[in-house]
């Protein structure tokens, strides 16, 4: 070997060791590798890269017993090494890192996931906050605020200023009066008892009428709750209910000479309606047009629930997610595991109560009890059998339109 060779060799013997070091293969022997784990303090994708004493948490190797900050700014203490496999909350790559019952899912602080339950341990109760009643006298109530009222005695008040009288009973019994307060103090104050009926745990009323609106001897226009009620009296039938009159179009054209099925008190103009399965609506152009919760079905031009469809293709462009289906006539979310529903609080989102039933799709956990149950304005409600059907049914006319 000649002296002005040896540097050469020198350099390569360097190389060759700085590359059995980084875990490359030897160039003499490519059968060689040297690999090494990561020791404490280390960056990781998962425990099983981390030296045999330590856990991968939050994608650093730690020593059990120590203390990691934790997204939500609390700390975990780190636990024993045991098994190579991540426990919840624990680095992973894909659910093969994770210990047996978790499931790697994304983390939205780290590139790679972080191991989580996949049993959520509930079940759906197959009840829902939905029921206004479970007797007539339910409904007997009045609604929040209902003509600028916050109680009976308020209201009754009102009658006495008005009408004058020592009861408001004597203060209504005069024929020639066509009093909404009278007829609202008798609908949800002093109730007979065929005022109301309580059909599938919904309010219907059910005295007979003989006008149409909040009048003497007229329709309840909303429950308890306020929900709308049909204000119409078929005087043929003395009962608030669309008369068949109303029920009579085949095209838009017919709609010009028939009142609005929902709107009793309002005839369509020329161009406003659209006759929407035998009845007229006053037509939709937008979902601008339509009253909150619902949207506008361009094809029928009529106000639907939202979520109502009659293709998958709706269902999925409306709620810009693939896994919604259109399923009797209702867009649901699809899935295979609780994670398609909900996070779990703890790594990949809030729990919004929804899980994945049998059917294959999200569902609320639901009610247990009526103590769970109240409506968005307070109101009491009940827990009940989650009502069965489809969205359709639901239509109802635009609040106004525009051009």
């Amino acid at each position: 070997m000649s002296v002005s060779s040896a540097p050469w060799r020198i350099a390569a013997t360097a190389f060759s060791l700085l590359a059995l070091a980084c875990g490359t293969k030897d160039p003499v022997d490519p059968v060689v590798t040297v690999t090494r784990t990561s020791a404490a303090g280390e960056s990781c994708a998962r425990t099983a890269d981390c030296d045999a004493s330590l856990v991968c948490l939050a994608n650093v190797c730690s020593t059990a017993g120590t203390t990691q900050p934790l997204e939500d700014g609390g700390v975990v203490v780190v636990p024993p090494p045991g098994p190579r496999l991540s426990a919840r909350g624990e680095s992973c790559i894909n659910s093969g890192d994770c210990a047996s019952g978790l499931a790697c899912r994304p983390s939205p602080s780290f590139s790679t996931g972080v191991c989580d339950v996949t049993d959520f341990g509930f079940q759906p109760t197959g009840k829902t906050c939905s029921g206004e009643c479970n007797s007539a006298a339910d409904c007997c109530e009045l609604p929040v605020g209902y003509l600028g009222h916050a109680s009976c005695e308020a209201l009754g008040k009102t009658i006495l200023d008005a009408l004058g009288g020592t009861t408001v009973a004597a203060a209504c019994t005069n024929p020639s009066t066509q009093d909404a307060n009278c007829f609202a103090y008798a609908t949800y104050c002093a109730c007979g008892s065929n005022t109301w009926a309580c059909t599938s745990n919904r309010c219907v009323y059910a005295a007979a009428c003989q006008f149409s609106g909040i009048t003497t001897k007229g329709c309840a226009d909303t429950s308890r709750t306020g929900v709308a009620l049909v204000s119409h009296c078929d005087t043929a039938a003395s009962k608030c209910q669309p008369s068949p009159v109303m029920a009579q179009c085949t095209n838009p054209t017919q709609c010009e000479t028939l009142p609005i099925v929902d709107v009793p008190t309002a005839t369509c103009h020329a161009g406003e309606c659209t006759c929407y399965q035998s009845s007229c609506y006053r037509k939709c152009t937008k979902e601008l047009d339509c009253a909150q919760g619902y949207t506008c079905d361009m094809t029928n031009s009529v106000c639907t629930p939202q979520g109502a469809c009659s293709t998958n293709e709706y269902c999925a462009d409306r709620f810009h997610n693939l896994n919604y289906e259109c399923r009797q006539n209702a867009c649901v979310l699809t899935c295979k595991s609780n994670f398609d529903c909900s996070g779990t609080g703890t790594t990949s989102g809030a729990f919004n109560d929804s899980i994945c039933n049998s059917a294959g799709v999200c569902e609320n956990l639901g009610c247990s009890s009526d103590n769970e149950c109240a409506a968005a304005s307070g109101v009491k409600m009940f827990c009940v059998t989650r009502p069965t059907g489809t969205a359709t049914g639901g239509a109802r006319s635009a609040i106004t339109d525009g051009r």
